[in-house]
């Protein structure tokens, strides 16, 4: 096996504030106050609990609109406690179920509600760490739980806590897209059975028509087609596709040329692909094996192996533990403070493709592709969420970024686009296939992205840096209205795989070949001499050192 470095950090969940849209407009009092009362703006009583001057937060954030009301529960039905201004400071005691309320206080010195308590909408606030650790409300404002004020604690007891509990992310809802076509008069909806993923298409497959009845589909000359819509294409249209992404629950339409061998047994000339099966995005997985390697400081590296599947832990005893069995790779992402570990599945042309995404105390995501799709890299960022890009599993030039957001447990497509990206700005002259390898964040998003000749399917055909807007829920999510600016980093043939990118995200390294340089090769074949970096961040953005070379004409990378 190969040794993958590794590190033992803490992490510590960070998240990004999310854009702020407006806010609730400020009441308006409109009764005759009495000469020796204040004016109270109507609504609901207050439902907030007693919490002590001195308690802290459990988490800390800011206020990200102007003219906002802190209400005295969990609705705008209820009466306004505050008005706090822009960039006043907060600390979080609660959240409701439905995690669209938080329960907080002022923390502004010098603002006229400086410790105030009351709930205001998660859309009008930041935070600066996970807000899944702080206590469940329910919709009326009561506890879930009793609320308990929580001492303050030493910095070795605020060590000690968990990390916040992971849930399902939710799947924000997909762009509209083309609709298929109504089958024509010689086709038959039907949705396909079985149990393979790829499905085989050399046997019969079983299917369920629209009207309940059962039938065996013969496929040996079949055509298969499917809706480009489905992956993304607009206005969409009838793509040529492979019969082994007839997989179980996938609904088609099916012309039928005749009988087969057996009663229920039809032979098929044509399968239209119209719908794929109903597949979940993520689901949550434990490997208390790392957690343990990690909290008691004996974990030396990762190793696994290019030929086969399995990914373990080296302890410092000399112990080898299997972490996972599918995956084949895995890379620690961002720096110590926040470290978490991706872990990939081989890639499957035609099947059911995964990444597992694990924090350090053994917690964590598998995240699927949607079906039909592949995934081309997966990355963490330094704000604890995850970037992928997916491609379809036919003859398509169109890719799709994907992002999971940790702060409110979503995850969305993010930005879709094809090769004119590259085409238009890098001078590549055929599609290419964009592969992920990392996501800096700030006011602007900066992807660093390999690509793949598409055609040829020749590895390493640009290197490219992306500068990317933030994207408000809603707006255009096409390439050409996010990506500001696209620099080629690295040409073609100008570098070499295996391509390593920090885990502060300021070097790439690679390999490359110097036909100048005594190196081994035979032929044509001429394997790298050259470990080369690329600096990525800092005043020497852009320039490349190399850090070793073969010493001998016996030798190659």
């Amino acid at each position: 096996p190969t040794a993958t470095a590794s590190h033992t950090p803490t992490a510590t969940p960070t998240d990004t504030a999310t854009p702020s849209p407006t806010a609730t407009p400020t009441a308006t009092d409109t009764a005759t106050p009495l000469p020796t009362e204040t004016p109270t703006p109507p609504g609901l009583s207050a439902v907030t609990p007693d919490i002590p001057p001195d308690q802290p937060g459990f988490v800390t954030g800011s206020v990200a609109a102007s003219n906002t009301n802190l209400r005295g529960g969990p609705s705008v039905d209820y009466v306004i406690v505050g008005q706090p201004a822009l960039d006043d400071a907060v600390d979080y005691f609660g959240i409701t179920e439905a995690g669209d309320w938080v329960l907080l206080r002022i923390n502004q010195p010098g603002s006229p509600y400086d410790g105030v308590v009351g709930w205001m909408a998660v859309t009008l606030l930041r935070w600066n760490t996970d807000l899944s650790v702080l206590p469940l409300f329910r919709a009326d404002g009561s506890p879930v739980t009793a609320f308990t004020p929580t001492p303050t604690l030493s910095p070795a007891q605020a060590d000690a806590l968990p990390t916040a509990e992971l849930i399902v992310p939710a799947l924000a809802p997909l762009p509209a897209t083309s609709i298929p076509p109504a089958p024509d008069i010689t086709e038959r909806l039907v949705t396909l059975g079985g149990d393979q993923i790829p499905a085989n298409p050399l046997t019969p497959l079983t299917a369920t028509a629209s009207d309940g009845s059962t039938m065996r589909l013969r496929l040996d000359a079949a055509v298969v087609e499917i809706w480009s819509g489905l992956l993304g294409d607009a206005p969409g249209t009838w793509q040529p596709a492979s019969g082994e992404l007839l997989w179980p629950g996938t609904q088609a339409y099916v012309a039928v040329a005749a009988g087969g061998g057996g009663t229920d047994e039809v032979i098929v000339n044509r399968i239209r692909i119209i719908q794929p099966p109903v597949q979940e995005r993520s689901q949550l997985i434990s490997l208390p094996i790392l957690a343990e390697a990690v909290q008691s400081e004996t974990i030396m590296a990762l190793l696994g192996s290019r030929e086969q599947q399995g990914v373990y832990v080296l302890e410092s005893e000399g112990t080898l533990k299997q972490l996972l069995v599918a995956e084949q790779d895995a890379a620690w992402q961002n720096e110590e403070d926040n470290a978490t570990l991706l872990l990939h599945t081989p890639a499957r042309a035609s099947g059911l493709n995964s990444f597992s995404w694990v924090r350090e105390d053994g917690t964590g995501l598998l995240v699927y592709a949607r079906p039909f799709f592949n995934i081309q890299g997966a990355v963490g960022d330094a704000q604890g969420d995850l970037w992928w890009i997916e491609t379809p599993q036919v003859n398509m030039d169109r890719w799709m970024l994907w992002h999971y957001d940790g702060q409110i447990s979503r995850i969305e497509l993010y930005m879709q686009g094809d090769s004119a990206l590259f085409t238009q700005n890098g001078g590549q002259r055929s599609p290419v296939t964009p592969v992920l390898l990392a996501v800096k964040t700030g006011d602007d998003y900066s992807l660093l992205v390999d690509t793949i000749e598409t055609t040829s399917q020749q590895l390493y055909s640009g290197l490219y840096q992306l500068t990317m807007r933030r994207q408000p829920p809603g707006d255009d999510r096409s390439a050409n209205a996010l990506v500001t600016a696209v620099t080629q980093l690295l040409p073609p043939a100008a570098y070499r795989g295996p391509l390593r990118v920090s885990p502060d995200g300021a070097m790439l390294a690679y390999f490359d070949y110097d036909p100048s340089h005594p190196s081994l090769t035979s032929g044509f074949i001429a394997p790298a001499n050259q470990l080369k970096l690329l600096m990525l961040a800092g005043e020497k953005a852009g320039t490349t050192q190399v850090v070793y070379e073969t010493e001998t004409r016996f030798e190659f990378l």
